[in-house]
This record gives structure tokens, C-alpha cells and sequence, in this order.
């Protein structure tokens, strides 16, 4: 890291860092690229650009006193994978004319990582919608198949008991028949006729 000093006005000579460049977690699309760079005196504005320099759109400048006077500054931005993947970090104090930079190039893998990350965390989440529906259209399934065989059994049973009920009916009417056929020739007096 190269330190550059400057003297501004009254003030006392301080270490203008380069800036350094973080890649931090995103849960999100992109990388989260933030950069800090420190010694800065007056406060120094910081800026991201892409490949081709154009200012991107960052969070805030996140701006730290330090005791002997100078600013530490620090921003955040987040990127998306681009033909060349290629960001800079500007931090400038236009006052004392000091402008430092850094470049970071982010290889495919890195987006290629968190975007497989999302889509193996979208996968498992279809597969999990998935087995529910198919359990719930199981038991559904099941629940019918209870129920026409639960029908089916109520129907056999109704059906026994009926056929049961006609078989004890037609042997109450022939024992009746039977009983009233033995009382018909039991009453009917015996005759003997002799020629």
C-alpha cells in the first residue's frame, strides 16, 4: 500500500491510503464490492465506475474522523456481472488535486457461485412445493379410495342384511306353510270307508 504525503493549510502532514477493495457476502443478485481508503484531509469524495467509466449508482459515503484529523471513508456498491467485470474505486479530494484508485477485476465464478447458490435455494424450494402437492393430492386420493371402499363395504353389508332378511322371511312363510299344512291334516278327521 503506497502512502503519499501532503501538507493542507495549518494542517499537519497525513498518509493518503489506496484504496483497498473488499468483496463482501450478497444473499442477493451481484457481488457487494465496498472500498476504504484513509489519511484523507479535507474529506475526500468517493466514487464507483465501471469499465468503461461510468459512475455507478453506490450507497452512501460512510465518512470516519480519526484522532489525528484525518478522514477514513468507506462505500458500498453493488454490482452485476458484466462483459469484463472490471470496477474502480475513485476517492478525490479536488481541493489538494490528490485523486487515488483501484481496480478489481471479479472472475466469472464469483457471480457464477452466488447465482448457483440462488438457484440450487430455488430448486430445493420447487421440490418442497412439489412434495407437498403431491401429498396433499395422496391423502386426497386415499381419502376418496377410504371412502368408496368404506361405501362399498356399507353397501355389501346392507345387502347381506336384506338377502338375510328375505331368506328368514321365506323360512318363517314355509314353516308357516308347513306348520299350517301339518295342522290342516291333523284336523281333518281320519276316514276309513269299507266296501
Amino acid at each position: 500500500m503506497a502512502a503519499h504525503w501532503f501538507f493542507f493549510g495549518d494542517c499537519f502532514p497525513g498518509a493518503v491510503s489506496i484504496p483497498e477493495i473488499s468483496i463482501l457476502k450478497n444473499p442477493n443478485n451481484g457481488v457487494d464490492l465496498q472500498c476504504e481508503s484513509g489519511g484523507w484531509y479535507p474529506e475526500p469524495e468517493v466514487e464507483w465506475l465501471d469499465s468503461e467509466g461510468h459512475v455507478l449508482s453506490a450507497g452512501p459515503t460512510e465518512t470516519v474522523k480519526n484522532p489525528d484529523g484525518t478522514y477514513t471513508v468507506r462505500r458500498l456498491v453493488t454490482v452485476e456481472k458484466t462483459a469484463t467485470n472490471r470496477f474502480t474505486c475513485r476517492v478525490q479530494q479536488q481541493q489538494i488535486n490528490q485523486t487515488r484508485e483501484t481496480e478489481i477485476h471479479i472472475p466469472d465464478e464469483v457471480f457464477q457461485s452466488r447465482s448457483s447458490a440462488r438457484d440450487i435455494g430455488i430448486g430445493v424450494s420447487v421440490a418442497v412445493v412439489m412434495l407437498i402437492i403431491a401429498g396433499v393430492v395422496a391423502w386426497i386420493l386415499y381419502k376418496r379410495k377410504k371412502a368408496e371402499h368404506d361405501e362399498d363395504l356399507e353397501k355389501q353389508r346392507n345387502e347381506a342384511k336384506e338377502e338375510k332378511e328375505n331368506l328368514e322371511l321365506l323360512a318363517d312363510d314355509k314353516l308357516k306353510k308347513e306348520g299350517e299344512r301339518r295342522q290342516g291334516v291333523q284336523e281333518r278327521p281320519l276316514t276309513f270307508s269299507i266296501e
